[in-house]
Formats: C-alpha cells, sequence, structure tokens
C-alpha cells in the first residue's frame, strides 16, 4: 500500500484466502481505498481464492481453476505484473 500511496508505484497482490471484495471492506477500516487504486491502475489483486474451490471468478485479474497449479500461478502473477508496470509484490 505504500508503495502506491506514497510512491506512486504500482504493485500486485496475490490473494490465495481471503476473498477480494473481504480484503477490499477490512482494508477501508485502515483508510486504504483499494478498488480506487486499482481504478488508478496502482494494485492489482489476482483472486486465487475461487479456484481454491473450483469456481470462477469476478475480477478483473483471476486464476481459473484448471490453472491453479504452481507454474501457470507464477506465469499468471508475471503477466499481471508486466500489464501493470509493477513495482511490488504481495
Amino acid at each position: 500500500i505504500n508503495g502506491a500511496m506514497l510512491y506512486n508505484e504500482p504493485g500486485v497482490a496475490l490473494v490465495l484466502d481471503e476473498n477480494p471484495r473481504k480484503l477490499r471492506e477490512d482494508m477501508l477500516r485502515f483508510g486504504w481505498d483499494l478498488k480506487k487504486l486499482e481504478n488508478q491502475g496502482l494494485i492489482a489483486i489476482v483472486d486465487a481464492t475461487a479456484a481454491r474451490i473450483g469456481t470462477t471468478s469476478e475480477e478483473r485479474f483471476a486464476i481459473h481453476p484448471f490453472d491453479l497449479d504452481i507454474d501457470k500461478l507464477f506465469l499468471e502473477v508475471l503477466k499481471v505484473c508486466e500489464n501493470i508496470g509493477a513495482k511490488r509484490l504481495i
């Protein structure tokens, strides 16, 4: 969040356990508007939670259920990083 908010550096967050919608809600409690940062192209959330339970995601960046192996996951995350010019990855 600091990279995006303080340094204007894009970053990618890969979520494996928490639904991105819930993550956005939780972060608002700290005053961090992830949706706003996403709209500005400073944050991209890659949703792998839906793939873990075998469903599809409505997120812009998501891992499909059939792509949930470490090699494909890594490649998908790299694509998103390149897409937004990410300087940070969590």
